[in-house]
Formats: structure tokens, sequence, C-alpha cells
């Protein structure tokens, strides 16, 4: 799961940038240290399956990934901070729209409310 939703994203960015003037290469991606998946992860970034070639219609003469300047990096989260940050609002995004969809039920009275004015803010 951890693996094909990571290529998920990788396929996301890159179908997004791809298009962009001068934007070959550009987008690094690091990850939370995840010691038993990072061989595995990072050989199917370097040889992607031929199925990822339509997900976001790659040009006959586009290198496959294009977009990701190397294969991605993985930091320990205690160490790198802004991996905490990025860990942070995934929750909180995650959180908030499991409430919001009705798959969570408040934890703290006006956990909801609260959300709702944190995620206006931003």
């Amino acid at each position: 799961m951890w693996r094909f939703m990571g290529l998920h994203l990788l396929l996301a960015v890159q179908r997004a940038h791809q298009r962009l003037p001068k934007n070959k290469g550009n987008t690094v991606f690091v990850f939370d240290h995840e010691e038993r998946e990072k061989m595995r992860f990072t050989d199917l970034i370097r040889n992607p399956p031929a199925w990822s070639d339509s997900y976001y219609s790659k040009a006959k003469k586009q290198s496959r990934l294009d977009q990701v300047v190397d294969v991605p990096y993985f930091g320990d989260s205690e160490e790198v901070h802004l991996l905490q940050v990025a860990d942070f609002l995934a929750y909180f995004l995650r959180r908030h729209l499991e409430m919001r969809a009705g798959y969570e039920g408040e934890r703290y009275d006006d956990e909801a409310g609260k959300m709702e004015g944190c995620a206006d803010r931003s």
C-alpha cells in the first residue's frame, strides 16, 4: 500500500508539471524514513512499469518520470523538522476531511468547528 500511494503521488506530480515550460527534472521528493520500503520503492521509481506511461500521457520521446530530479530521498522525521511539519499537516487534513465526510466523529467538543476555522485560515 505504501509503495502504491508513493507511486501515485509521483505520477500525479509528473502529470501536473510535465507541460510547464523549462520544468524538466525540477521536482524532488522527500519521504519519511521507511527502511523496509526504501530499496523496493527506489527500484520502482528507477524502473517504473510500462503502464505508468498512460497515467500521465507520456510522449514517445519523453523519458519516464522526467519531472523527478532523482530517486526519492528518505529522511528521519525526528531529524528533518520539515518532515514533522508535513506529517502534522497530512494528519490534520486527513482528520478534517474524515470528519467533514462523516467517516469519523468528533473526539472533543467542537473539534470539527475548530478544524474548519483553521482550514479556512490556510
